[in-house]
Formats: structure tokens, sequence, C-alpha cells
């Protein structure tokens, strides 16, 4: 199965952070699949209220680093056993209804300081708990080599960008 990223955070532009969400290539053939936990089908069926609020968190994280725990979090490494410490979770409410994207942080290998958060996983409750399963299944994804290779690729093509402005400037 092929992949690509979507990047989700369009304000402020990071030099530091950005969220991606991952998008199978025959995604828009399924899109209108109510039942499924993966991340971009739930997003695409969000209202566009819902996806603006999504957007909205995503780019305060990418801004700031942090954003307040209503509207998402990740885990420390007291819970779960540090299983989950490279985890991040955005979150919105609307109603009862509690909606979440499931991400892995990923940092640039060329350049550390620069960190995406990945989200494969997409979850609608009606409760506040965390289904791990969904972290599980995000890690998962996260690490399946045709993933891994896209990551690989947006990384690399960051890096050619950067260095092209660097070169440009002088």
């Amino acid at each position: 199965m092929e992949y690509e990223l979507e990047q989700k955070t369009k304000g402020k532009v990071s030099h530091h952070r950005a969220v991606f969400i991952l998008k199978k290539r025959d995604s828009e053939q399924t899109k209108n699949k109510k039942k499924s936990d993966d991340a971009w089908i739930g997003f695409f069926n969000l209202s566009e209220k819902g996806k603006e609020e999504f957007e909205k968190r995503m780019d305060k994280w990418a801004e700031n680093g942090t954003i307040p725990k209503q509207w998402g979090h990740s885990w420390d490494k007291d819970e779960k056993k540090g299983k989950y410490t490279d985890c991040f979770c955005f979150k919105y409410k609307k109603g009862r209804v509690h909606h979440r994207l499931y991400g892995v942080y990923i940092n640039d290998p060329g350049e550390p300081r620069y960190r995406i958060v990945l989200l494969c996983t997409y979850d609608k409750k009606t409760q506040n708990e965390t289904d791990f399963s969904k972290l599980d299944k995000a890690h998962k994804t996260a690490e399946l080599p045709e993933v891994l290779k896209c990551v690989s690729e947006f990384f690399k093509s960051r890096k050619n960008k950067v260095n092209s402005k660097k070169h440009q400037r002088r």
C-alpha cells in the first residue's frame, strides 16, 4: 500500500514543528466510510467546524510546542510504563462526542530539533478515557516500511528546500 503525507498545520510556519496526517493513496475511494479508525478518513468526515477546530489546535502546537490539555496531550514516562511517550493526541469535543486524532512524534534525523506529529488513527467516542489500542495501531502504522519511506522522503525534500534557501541568501 502506498502512503502520502498531508500537512495539516497551516498557520504560522514553525522551523521546529509540523503536523501531518497519513493518507493512504486509496483513501479517496473509501473516504465516506463512516466506521473507520483511519486518521485521514476520520478527519475528512468531520464537519467543517470540526476540521477548523482540529487545525487550530495543530497550528497552536506547531507554533508553541504546547497546547491546553483539553486540546491535546502526550503521555508521561510514568503512564503505562512509558510505552506511549512518543505519542500525541489532538482532541475536539462536540456535544457529548469526543473526537481524537492519535499520532506519533518523529524527529528529523538530519535536524533533531525538527519534529512532526504523524497522525495515524482516529477515534470517536462518548467517554473521555483513551483506547490504547488506537495508540498501538498508530505505532504499528508509523513503523510500516512504506510509511517510514514516505516520512524519510519528506525529510529529504525538506532538507533540500532549507539548503536551497540558505544558498539563495548568500
